[in-house]
């Protein structure tokens, strides 16, 4: 019986290990393999890795509203595939950042709201960021973590690319509600010091790690300022 009961915490500590309690950063990884060794790398491919043949021809249909589409794919409880369509007729260069887009994952709260449940961590190493040149109706995939928990939902994913948004597809989805919340810590990682606090906003700063096209900008503006109140110490 004892045996029994310590087998049971045991394995109700990892599942419970396994649903987040509150957010954090999103954790993706580009699949280059998937573009390079691909012999076809172009929109029909993805055929082999989506059965919707519905969302493709939406896809298609999509071709000439917007430059970049991404499209999601649930491929278990814990992961989920992002395909990046260039649907121009140039090569683009899309944001990479050690190997993972700049990207969010968000979901509906209880009103129907969408909000943020993890945010983007950037690298302070200015070698970390690149760009992934993306041939005219070339594929770019990247796999992200999903969670799990009691408040079933529906989830999508941001990407920012060259100061623009862009939405996946909605999946069905389960949260801790918990991961709404930003941890009022966060405000501090990107306050570099005790006297900047003043000068970097609550606003700026949501804006900067949840990749609003203007959060660069706006966190650049705050950090000018901090350096001229040093200069003038």
């Amino acid at each position: 019986m004892m045996k029994t009961k310590i087998l049971f915490f045991f394995l109700l500590f990892f599942y419970t290990k396994s649903f987040c309690q509150h957010m954090t950063y999103n954790q993706n990884e580009a699949d280059y393999d998937f573009y390079f060794n691909s012999k076809e790398k172009t929109l029909p491919a993805v055929k082999l890795y989506i059965e919707d043949e519905k969302t493709l021809n939406k896809l298609k249909l999509l071709k000439s509203e917007d430059s970049i589409i991404i499209y999601a794919e649930k491929i278990n409880r814990k992961l989920a595939s992002i395909y990046l369509f260039n649907n121009t007729n140039d090569s683009i260069n899309i944001s990479i950042s050690d190997s993972r887009f700049r990207m969010i994952q968000e979901a509906k709260d209880k009103d129907g709201k969408w909000k943020p449940i993890e945010y983007w961590n950037y690298s302070a190493c200015g070698s970390s960021y690149s760009n992934f040149k993306l041939k005219p109706n070339g594929i770019l995939k990247a796999n992200s973590k999903l969670y799990r928990g009691s408040f079933k939902t529906k989830i999508r994913f941001k990407i920012l690319s060259k100061n623009k948004v862009y939405y996946t597809n909605e999946l069905d989805g389960e949260i801790n509600p918990k991961q709404f919340k930003l941890e009022k810590e966060l405000h501090l990682y990107i306050r570099q010091a005790n006297a900047s606090y003043k000068f970097f906003s609550k606003e700026s700063i949501r804006k900067y790690i949840f990749i609003e096209p203007d959060g660069v900008e706006k966190i650049g503006e705050d950090y000018k300022k901090w350096q001229e109140w040093l200069e003038q110490k």
